[in-house]
């Protein structure tokens, strides 16, 4: 038996086309989709990369080259770190501007809906 499978069926379904990822499904009645020049990368120019840029990146961490969502979900093991050090309040260090606790929020909230949107969630 042969099966046919149509564009949109693949990419409803998350397969790959002609070597690009299926593109992220919609997101879900009532939410928007994360933007990250406006959600996620203000609060990394603000608060982070100051330090962790590509001149001189401290703990060898740039993160100024996250500024799609593809970047993002390609390095999922930096942006784990990345929230859990801002949710902790471990960085921005001690003496360093500090985030309010409702911006770190947003910024976290930002990364995960846009994890969740990818996970298909």
């Amino acid at each position: 038996m042969v099966w046919f499978v149509t564009l949109p069926a693949a990419a409803a379904v998350g397969l790959a086309v002609a070597g690009r990822p299926a593109p992220l499904p919609k997101p879900a009645a009532g939410h928007r989709p994360v933007a990250v020049m406006k959600d996620v990368y203000p609060f990394l120019k603000k608060y982070c990369v100051s330090c962790h840029n590509d001149a001189a990146p401290r703990a060898e961490r740039s993160l100024t080259g996250y500024q799609d969502a593809a970047s993002i979900l390609k390095d999922r093991p930096v942006w784990d770190d990345v929230l859990r050090h801002a949710e902790a309040g471990s960085m921005p260090p001690a003496g360093d501007r500090q985030p309010p606790a409702a911006e770190v929020a947003a910024f976290a909230r930002a990364v995960r809906r846009l994890r969740d949107r990818a996970d298909g969630k």
